[in-house]
Formats: structure tokens, C-alpha cells, sequence
């Protein structure tokens, strides 16, 4: 059963739990995997095994999560019982969305956002959309691989599905998620009118993305991700 969205597939029996603030709970088959970011865990049966993995590879990535204020480490949870045993997990921001993501394709979530994966992913934090939103050098984490991967989310989220050619114009503090979209096709400018972005509201950063791919905002606008140790 997996009831996160109904209009989409999963490749895991899953279930989110609450409305506002959410956990999920994961049902996994004997052997069967679970990939978390470090203290997401609530709870887990006594059939499952826990191993520690470096976020990243090699030095550059112990560097990147190590300067980016990223933990080090991401879990693997392993069932290695003859029966079905849960796992139940949380983020920080109290509701939890997925997105599908395969080998080739690109996952862009601003830092601190990846919760958990039913494949282990690679997540490279030592990454910024052309080096200018919210002038840190870490304000996103690009996530690839072939595996379902739940992130935080405080709201609900709107979904631009952009064709070839075609461009949106969207507040930077808005962007949650970015799939099949590379760095290439995002460019950002500086709102400088002072008085105009008084007035409008607005950001001071206003970000053109061009399509085809899919734009993920949230309505609520992002502020700076938590800061974890090692």
C-alpha cells in the first residue's frame, strides 16, 4: 500500500502518518533497504539493522558536507529478518512529499530538504544554481540516482510542468524542487529597484527558468536550512 499521492506510484509499501505534521512509515520485506538522513528515525522494529554511510564520496564530498554544515553521514536501515518489519521516519518541517526520480535524471532541493530514499542516491551539497541565490555557495543539494526520495516540504506544493522553450519567472525563497532542470537553463536577477520591490513585495532575487522540466514551489517561502554537525 502506498498512499503518500494517489495519482502516483512508489516502489515501496509506505504510509504517511498525520495531516499537518507527518512521519512516514516504510513496511520493508526481508533484505529489503531504507536510506535516511541522519536522526530522521522515530522508531524501527527490532528485525531491522542499521549501517552508517558517508553522505557524498572520497574526500571532496567529506569537505562539502563538512563546509556546507550538511551531516557527514547518511543511514542505511536493512531489514535482515524472515518477516515484514517497519520503519518509521520524519523531516524537520512537518510534512513530507516525493518525487520519482531516474538514472540520467536530476533532482534539484534546496539544502537540508532530503529525508530519506528507497535507493541509496548520490547528493551532491557542494552545489548552487549559477552560484547566485541567496549568495551561499550551499543554499541547494543536487540528488541523482534511480530511487523514490521524500523531502520536507511545510505546505502544499505547485507544480509547473514546462515544456521546451517554455519560461517562468518565480521568487527565489519560492523554489522547492527542480526535475530535469540543469544549471544551464536557470538564470537569476537581482531585483536592485529598491523602491519597486518595496512596493511589489517581491524577493530580492527573481529566477527565469526555461523548460522542459518540472518546477516544484512552495507557498510558503524557504528560509535557511538547519545546520547539523557531524
Amino acid at each position: 500500500m502506498f498512499s503518500v499521492e494517489q495519482n502516483r506510484k512508489c516502489d515501496m509499501d509506505c504510509k504517511l502518518i498525520g495531516n499537518v505534521y507527518q512521519a512516514l512509515e516504510v513496511t520493508l520485506a526481508p533484505r529489503e533497504v531504507f536510506y535516511a538522513e541522519r536522526g530522521a528515525m522515530i522508531y524501527m522494529d527490532s528485525g531491522i539493522e542499521q549501517d552508517v554511510q558517508m553522505n557524498g564520496s572520497g574526500l571532496m564530498g567529506v569537505l562539502s558536507s563538512k563546509l556546507s554544515g550538511e551531516s557527514l553521514f547518511i543511514i542505511k536501515f536493512t531489514n535482515m529478518s524472515n518477516s515484514h518489519q517497519k520503519l518509521t521516519i520524519s523531516g524537520h518541517s512537518g510534512s513530507l512529499k516525493h518525487i520519482k526520480i531516474t538514472s540520467g535524471q536530476t533532482l534539484i532541493l534546496r539544502r537540508g530538504d532530503y529525508v530519506g530514499s528507497n535507493n541509496k542516491v548520490n547528493i551532491d551539497i557542494n552545489f548552487s544554481i549559477n552560484k547566485f541565490l541567496t549568495g551561499s555557495g550551499f543554499a541547494f543539494q543536487k540528488v541523482t540516482g534511480d530511487s523514490t526520495v521524500f523531502f520536507d516540504c511545510v505546505d502544499s506544493l505547485i507544480t509547473r510542468d514546462l515544456g521546451p522553450g517554455e519560461e517562468i519567472i518565480v521568487d527565489e525563497s519560492h523554489i522547492k524542487a527542480l526535475l530535469g532542470i540543469d544549471d544551464s537553463r536557470i538564470s537569476v536577477q537581482r531585483n536592485t529597484n529598491i523602491i519597486k520591490n518595496l512596493v511589489s513585495g517581491e524577493g530580492w532575487l527573481l529566477t527565469r527558468i526555461t523548460g522542459p522540466g518540472k518546477v516544484f514551489l512552495s507557498s510558503v517561502p524557504s528560509i535557511m536550512p538547519r545546520q547539523q554537525s557531524i
